[in-house]
């Protein structure tokens, strides 16, 4: 196992590298910071005082070396937008985006899990029907028209929660439910198949021939087997909610990573793009890995050789 893991963290620095490398040329590929921030009247010459200032008149290899060996430090550079630390920026707006892809995700665990195992239970019923049609409502509503249609029935309409913010319960509830939506039917979905086919098992036949009580065979034993996709989905869903809540915290105005990067993306803000990319790219390698080393645990069958 330690061999294992340590293969799998050179791999998970690779892949970081990796990632900084693609994110670096392509936001230069998007044109030029010093244009937008001085203007359509900025002089020839201020644009190049600019840009010598910001270092960005050096070949872009450079420039990535640079920033590469102030990252390792965890100094990933100023902000040319906002004129302080990238690093400073992220961590301000890290708890709001934790808060929210944790409670997504635990909304999203707390009714799919229930929803996949309802539809094995009672497979072909009108039980099952209704967990795949939500599943696949769950699947096939864009975001932003749930988003929008929750503010209009519970903020506009019953004005029971506000239209947007920051703060308090209140404010949570529309983009936690909204950003879960996705992943609950992604869950429920792969754990009825998983669970199905687990079902047809011989251990778990055996168990019903002995008499056991069907509840205690499901949650005791065929749950347990047929959970382990269902942990890989969820370390990336987990993942992707952080990493990917953009249009949700854009509508309702929720201060986290992803209304953050819309912004240093629009300003060519290179510093704190860079910031953003490696902590989205640092949060989903721990989350493989994690995963990865909870299958060895849930299933004795499975040893890591290499």
């Amino acid at each position: 196992m330690s061999r294992y893991v340590g293969v799998r963290l050179i791999q998970s620095v690779a892949v970081l590298v990796l990632a900084t490398i693609v994110a670096f040329a392509l936001l230069h590929l998007a044109g030029d910071p010093v244009q937008l921030m001085l203007g359509d009247m900025a002089t020839p010459e201020d644009v190049t005082r600019l840009r010598r200032e910001l270092g960005l008149d050096r070949p872009l290899a450079v420039q990535y070396w640079r920033w590469l060996r102030g990252a390792v430090g965890g100094d990933v550079g100023q902000s040319i937008r906002y004129q302080q630390p990238a690093a400073r920026l992220v961590a301000e707006r890290l708890p709001a985006s934790l808060l929210l892809a944790a409670t997504a995700m635990g909304i999203a665990v707390a009714a799919g899990v229930p929803l996949g195992i309802l539809g094995a239970l009672f497979r072909n019923s009108w039980i099952d029907h209704l967990v795949r049609t939500i599943a696949v409502l769950g699947q096939s509503i864009p975001f932003f028209w749930l988003a929008l249609m929750f503010i209009v029935l519970f903020s506009v309409q019953l004005e029971w929660l506000p239209t947007s913010g920051y703060g308090t319960w209140r404010h949570l509830v529309m983009p936690a439910v909204t950003l879960s939506t996705l992943s609950m039917a992604r869950i429920a979905r792969l754990l009825r198949s998983s669970l199905l086919d687990v079902l047809n098992e011989d251990y778990v036949r055996t168990a019903h021939g002995k008499g056991l009580d069907p509840s205690r065979v499901v949650l005791r034993h065929a749950l347990k087997n047929a959970a382990l996709p269902v942990i890989t989905v969820i370390a990336l869903q987990l993942g992707a909610v952080f990493g990917g809540a953009v249009i949700t915290e854009t509508i309702f105005a929720w201060p986290g990573i992803g209304r953050l990067s819309i912004d240093a993306a629009v300003s060519r803000d290179y510093p704190l793009f860079q910031g953003i990319v490696v902590l989205t790219a640092i949060t989903f390698v721990l989350l493989n890995l994690t995963t990865d080393l909870l299958y060895a645990v849930l299933d004795p069958r499975i040893r890591y050789s290499s």
